[in-house]
């Protein structure tokens, strides 16, 4: 069993849970190489 009184986040990471195939191809595929690219 959980000791839910000690986790802070839970992350569902599902698509559509949350956000959508979309919003995950639009940020792996094009937001963060950019991001990384820019620094």
């Amino acid at each position: 069993m959980l000791d839910w009184d000690r986790i802070d986040t839970v992350l569902l990471d599902m698509d559509g849970t949350l956000l959508d195939l979309h919003f995950d191809n639009h940020f792996w595929l094009e937001f963060v190489p950019a991001r990384y690219a820019a620094r």
